[in-house]
């Protein structure tokens, strides 16, 4: 055996031979052996100082490197902080492995503080959790954690890590991670069977989701089949930028709408989408039962779940290709290139964002037409606007591996996961949209940016208030009585300073509250090389009788 190796040792080898560089967390005591061994391999710590963002962040990295990430975090009560990250990474299946420190098996009967059903609290929200309960299994463990993690549908992992299986001697080896690669197409059966039903539509739409794959190959079965593209549930765009059958986002929050939409469509195609995920659900199955339904996906869970029809479990990106390849030489082949054509020639070119020069508040389209120009093509824009982000996506239309949005639902991300992405990606600037209540989830990021020196941009949209909150009080309840007003939804009594919190965490921070303070503010720090937060105020007014 060799002389001191242990389980922590076990531990980093393992994780360099998966490829690891970047560790992302907030350890404790039950960690603080395996943290004080990195200095001797390839491996980086990215000190969080709350559990939320060290997920957050490993999700931004995990997005970014289309790889699993690695996140630690200290019992169950750190579990506990970082739980509605980690929700939030399972509902949008990243591949992620969490470890969590735990106190010594031996003597745990005694319930010693901190202590916890770490693996039942994890069960979840995770796709795997395992307790390990010997050194010898470590790597071995460890591996499997990165193939399940990366398995389609992707997920995160939890491993509970006992501090004395930790400092336990072991010679077990470490060898690199074995992936599973799930390219597969359909039969040759279900494939004529698919082309047979689309081929028969009149009037077909695709709905595309984040398990689409390949924006490309989304874009040639569209076009192949003359269909416009809905994008559904998506926190990645899943379109190519400026597609001319691109047809916008299914509703989320009116079920009404949806069904609305979907009216004039026999037929529809999804790709590595739910149909449908909404913020209030409506009819169980949202399009009529004579709708020819074809749903292709990796996720077998969410095949045929809400709305029954063809559904293959299969590639998405692959299938698309294969079935534009078909769609493209068969008997009706001219039939389909009319249809798109009259797709396109009946879509109206976007209206360009409308600036207004009028005195008063400054509005978000104000804010964002001032900020548009200093914003470098090639940026990765993170998207947690909230009540702003149709604007958001007027003056930066979402582009593939360059848009980002928080996958569950559940704030805190746009503060968080640019952390991660730019870490990926440093070839990359990073710019972060996030509404005032948001970035308050987790303000603490900015300190991890200032300490790790990561180069990203927060906007903070700050309307002093929860803004959607308000305007979903008035869609879920209807127009109020006289005198009635808005409660939890204000964020002015104090107002919160942002500038004032960003340099007090070491971030260099600037207020604009006019299209003319946004360009002074670029004009003066735009060329910054380190994290800066840029501060804009916003009208964020909502009409009550």
């Amino acid at each position: 055996m060799t002389p001191g190796r242990t389980g922590r040792h076990a531990l980093a080898e393992q994780l360099v031979a998966a490829g690891v560089t970047r560790i992302y967390g907030n350890p404790g005591t039950t960690e603080q052996a395996f943290i004080d061994v990195l200095q001797d391999y390839p491996l980086t710590l990215i000190l969080a100082l709350h559990e939320g963002v060290a997920i957050g962040a490993a999700e931004g990295d995990a997005r970014a490197s289309r790889t699993p990430s690695v996140a630690l975090l200290h019992t169950a009560p750190g579990l506990g902080n970082a739980m509605g990250m980690l929700s939030n990474a399972n509902l949008g299946h990243t591949p992620m492995v969490v470890l969590v420190g735990d106190m010594p098996v031996t003597g745990r009967f005694t319930e010693p503080a901190l202590s916890g059903p770490i693996a039942r609290m994890a069960a979840p929200v995770t796709k795997w959790t395992h307790e390990v309960l010997t050194a010898d299994e470590i790597p071995q463990v460890i591996r499997r954690a990165f193939t399940v993690a990366a398995g389609e549908p992707c997920g995160p992992v939890v491993l509970v890590l006992p501090a004395d299986v930790m400092d336990s001697p072991t010679d077990a080896g470490v060898a690199p991670v074995g992936y599973v690669h799930s390219a597969q197409l359909p039969s040759e059966e279900v494939l004529r069977e698919t082309v047979n039903v689309l081929a028969a539509a009149t009037s077909p739409a695709l709905v595309v989701g984040d398990g689409a794959g390949d924006a490309e190959a989304v874009a040639g079965v569209a076009d192949a089949l003359g269909a416009p593209i809905y994008s559904g549930y998506v926190t990645e765009a899943a379109v190519p930028a400026g597609h001319p059958l691109d047809a916008g986002g299914v509703p989320l929050f009116d079920p009404d709408a949806l069904v609305k939409r979907f009216a004039p469509h026999d037929c529809v195609l999804a790709l590595g989408s739910e149909l449908f995920k909404q913020a209030f659900p409506g009819p169980a199955t949202p399009l009529p039962l004579d709708v020819r339904v074809v749903q292709i996906g990796l996720d077998a869970w969410e095949l045929g779940k809400n709305q029954p029809g063809l559904t293959i479990l299969a590639d998405p990106a692959a299938t698309a290709t294969e079935l534009a390849a078909r769609l493209s030489v068969h008997p009706r082949a001219a039939d389909f290139a009319a249809r798109r054509a009259r797709i396109v020639d009946a879509t109206p070119d976007p209206e360009p964002p409308r600036v207004s020069e009028h005195a008063g508040p400054m509005t978000v389209t104000d804010a964002l037409g001032a900020l548009a120009p200093w914003i470098p093509g090639d940026a990765v824009i993170v998207d947690e606007a909230v009540s702003a982000a149709p604007e958001l996506s007027r003056f930066f239309p979402p582009r593939p591996h360059s848009w980002f949005r928080s996958r569950g639902g559940g704030l805190g991300a746009g503060m968080s996961i640019p952390l991660g992405l730019s870490l990926a990606r440093p070839d990359r600037p990073v710019f972060a949209f996030v509404g005032d209540g948001s970035a308050m989830y987790t303000i603490t990021a900015l300190w991890t940016a200032a300490h790790h020196d990561i180069p990203v941009r927060w906007v903070v949209l700050n309307n002093r208030g929860y803004r959607m909150l308000k305007l979903n009080t008035l869609a879920y309840l209807g127009e109020p009585a006289p005198g009635r007003r808005f409660i939890g939804a204000d964020l002015a009594d104090p107002a919160i300073d942002f500038v004032d919190v960003a340099r007090g965490l070491g971030v260099r921070a600037v207020r604009a509250g006019a299209r003319t303070e946004v360009t002074e503010a670029m004009r003066e720090h735009g060329g910054y090389a380190g994290p800066l937060l840029l501060e804009l105020i916003v009208d964020g007014a909502v009409s009550l009788p």
